[in-house]
């Protein structure tokens, strides 16, 4: 048992208590503590210990960092996500909301930690927020069950070279209507190379087409909309084709436009979402994005956030393009937090 070591707070000293840096040190955050003290060093921690510090009472000048975290440092991106969470970050939701571990694993299993992917460059004339909700891998859902998503207020939020600050470029109440359902894995849509990349004769391709979400499973309200599912949809069952795996529910924003993409500085997007049936909470989950689009409305995704999982709990789900490393000369927190909750604060 641990002889834990306290500060003039009464926090724990997990330092002086005996934490070691390079080993899971967990144990040196128990959960009936009144705070910590991290200082003079990166601590490892689990999952369920990272999300408790953001939660948590926390003084001192060390960082901690989930020892599973891992990210693809993309050599098309020019700024990434480290998962190494200084003290003074960690409860600044716009820093935590792409250095959290995700809350629940999907059928995109390589997307587990959030992940820059393109870089602003000269080409790129339009910026589109995206959203996505899938079935939590974990869940069991039958196929007639219904889950109706539910999706509030959507913003862009920029910085260019030019401007005083960042600003919000668009909002809606809600996203664009989402129609249609996508089946996975997506290269069945055109079914022209097989799992392994070879090339299907065409006359023996069996395209899978995305499914229509009727008008009647479409509620429009003046801050939201509601989108009616069925198990079956989430599940991928609806599409009645057996190489089906998984499916998603996209939805996209207004696109934000520009002359030269060399001048953004840096891109955030949130967007709302919660689950109607309460019966539902946890078996979905929702990721966030965004894309950058030529002139020739060639594709290139910015970046790639971290899963949440959904309940009926109305929430707010953010990620944006500023690493790490130059969260300091570019972010401006309190600023972005403004813009998407407004001045009365996050709900």
């Amino acid at each position: 048992m641990t002889n834990f070591v306290y500060d003039e707070n009464g926090y724990i000293d997990v330092r002086r208590s005996g934490a070691v840096e390079g080993e899971n040190v967990s144990g040196f955050f128990p959960k009936d503590a009144k705070g910590f003290a991290i200082n003079d060093g990166l601590y490892l921690v689990d999952a369920e210990t990272l999300v408790r510090l953001t939660e948590t009472p926390v003084c001192g000048n060390g960082r901690v960092k989930w020892y599973g975290f891992h990210t693809t440092k993309s050599e098309i991106s020019t700024s990434y996500f480290d998962g190494i969470i200084p003290v003074s970050k960690l409860h600044d939701p716009v820093y935590m909301s792409m250095n959290l571990p995700s809350e629940a694993t999907t059928y995109m299993k390589y997307r587990i930690n959030p992940s820059n992917m393109y870089s602003a460059s000269p080409d790129f004339r339009k910026v589109l927020s995206i959203g996505a909700i899938y079935k939590a891998e974990d869940a069991v859902i039958d196929d007639d069950e219904e889950i109706t998503v539910c999706l509030g207020k959507i913003n862009v939020i920029l910085r260019t070279k030019d401007s005083d600050g960042w600003f919000k470029e668009n909002e809606q109440p809600f996203p664009s209507k989402p129609n249609h359902i996508y089946y996975l894995p997506w290269r069945l849509e055109w079914d022209r190379v097989d799992a392994k990349g070879n090339e299907i004769p065409e006359d023996e391709r069996r395209p899978v087409k995305p499914g229509s979400i009727t008008e009647d499973r479409l509620k429009e309200f003046n801050d939201h909309i509601e989108i009616k599912l069925y198990g079956r949809d989430f599940t991928g069952r609806a599409s009645g084709d057996d190489r089906v795996e998984g499916s998603v529910l996209h939805f996209w924003g207004k696109n934000a436009l520009f002359e030269d993409g060399s001048n953004i500085l840096g891109v955030v997007i949130s967007y709302e979402a919660w689950l109607k049936e309460e019966s539902a909470s946890g078996k979905v989950a929702a990721a966030i994005g965004a894309d950058w689009r030529t002139g020739e409305n060639k594709i290139r995704q910015a970046f790639s956030g971290y899963n949440h999982r959904l309940t009926s709990k109305r929430r707010t789900v953010i990620g944006h393009n500023v690493g790490n490393d130059i969260y300091d000369e570019i972010m401006e927190p309190e600023k972005i937090r403004e813009l998407i909750f407004g001045k009365e604060g996050e709900k």
